[in-house]
């Protein structure tokens, strides 16, 4: 067991990785109209890995006084063919531009309602000819150049969840769908699938994933909720905040793959949303019971491998869900081989708290998680 850290210095507010021995899991293997079901079951020691992660370099942070490389509240990131980072930021300028080496170039974005300009920014995708979407909170989507040029806005069809968005090398555009809590009368239905492929333009080209069935439908989009990634073959992995399931599936969306996993703490069962009722008894509003979370974002790595943040327990909570302050040591990465087999697990330690969405981004041997504690991003080296 050993501290990942930066050349061998521990520095407090880094994030520090315990590495364990290679760890093998017993599974269950079925398959099912073409598609592959994999159940991670039981643990067996075994004596080495053919990979490591290591400790590169950390953006942002608490401790950085310059205003171009604070960052404030860091929602997505991508990195371009040249190997540039580029960061979305929820405070203008929104957009920062760092080079492979660290370093920071430039930043653009500002707040405003004009061409080239944000209001909101939600998610951050970038297509095949190197053109940045940013998605904005009012369903739009601004369209520049990595210089921070004015190119067009699209307005999608569905109002979906524009957080975590991606767009593959036909230029369509993927969404998941928007975790929405509203009340739905017993018998309704809330949704059909779980993710949305669109167009480029933004018209809807089809829906698909399975959505699993609750008895209370208003609750329906919140417990579907889900993170996902694309590969460079245009292949879609999705991980489901509360429930126990991986997926992977074709360009076109077709399912492939299905991973369980063992995990430390149940899978609520059956939530049941929170009706607020006036005396009279009409309902005027709906909050979110609290769920047990399972997972919060993944991604793929050059080898195929798909890394997943799973919860290795449930942090405290304060009131409407919020993560207690300060509140960490509740997360790992689990790794999966390309064919969904989980082969390691590394434990996140010291003053890490995830976000919900997009806390992790691959690109190649380059790992990137966003820390919400100190609203910073640290990079990794996937060593093979």
């Amino acid at each position: 067991m050993k501290n990942l850290t930066n050349q061998g210095k521990a520095v407090c507010c880094y994030i520090f990785i315990l590495l364990f021995p290679v760890m093998s899991f017993s599974q269950d293997i079925t398959t099912r109209n073409g598609v592959r079901y994999i159940k991670n079951d039981k643990l067996q020691q075994q004596t080495m890995r053919n990979f490591d992660l290591q400790f590169v370099r950390k953006y942002g942070g608490l401790e950085l006084e310059s205003d171009d490389i604070i960052l404030y509240d860091p929602r997505s990131v991508v990195v371009d063919e040249n190997g540039n980072l580029i960061i979305l930021d929820f405070v203008p300028p929104y957009i920062k531009v760092y080079d492979s080496k660290g370093q920071f170039v430039m930043s653009f974005g500002n707040k405003g309602q004009g061409p080239g300009e944000l209001t909101t920014p939600v998610g951050l995708a970038l297509n095949s000819e190197g053109y940045l979407y940013i998605a904005e909170f009012n369903n739009n989507i601004t369209i520049l150049s990595r210089n921070g040029n004015y190119i067009n806005r699209i307005y999608p069809s569905e109002r979906e969840n524009l957080v975590g968005f991606r767009i593959n090398r036909s230029g369509n555009l993927i969404f998941a769908v928007t975790p929405w809590l509203v009340y739905m009368p017993p018998g309704d239905m809330y949704i059909n699938s779980v993710m949305r492929l669109l167009d480029p333009s933004g018209a809807l080209i089809k829906g698909f994933g399975e959505i699993h069935t609750y008895d209370d439908q208003t609750i329906s989009r919140v417990a579907n909720n889900v993170s996902f990634f694309i590969d460079e073959q245009d292949y879609i992995y999705v991980t489901y905040r509360y429930q126990n399931r991986i997926e992977k599936y074709s360009p076109g969306g077709d399912l492939l793959l299905s991973i369980s996993r063992k995990l430390a703490f149940s899978v609520t069962q059956n939530p049941k949303a929170i009706l607020k009722k006036r005396k009279n008894g009409v309902i005027y509003g709906v909050d979110a019971p609290t769920m047990n979370i399972v997972s919060c974002g993944i991604g793929t790595d050059e080898k195929g491998r798909i890394w997943v943040m799973t919860f290795s327990r449930q942090p405290m909570y304060e009131k409407n869900n919020i993560v207690a302050d300060g509140e960490t040591n509740y997360t790992k990465l689990e790794i999966y081989d390309a064919d969904g087999l989980l082969i390691d697990e590394i434990p996140l330690q010291d003053d890490f708290a995830p976000s919900l969405n997009n806390t992790i981004y691959i690109k190649g041997r380059r790992l990137f998680l966003i820390n919400k504690n100190d609203a910073s991003i640290s990079e990794y080296e996937i060593v093979n």
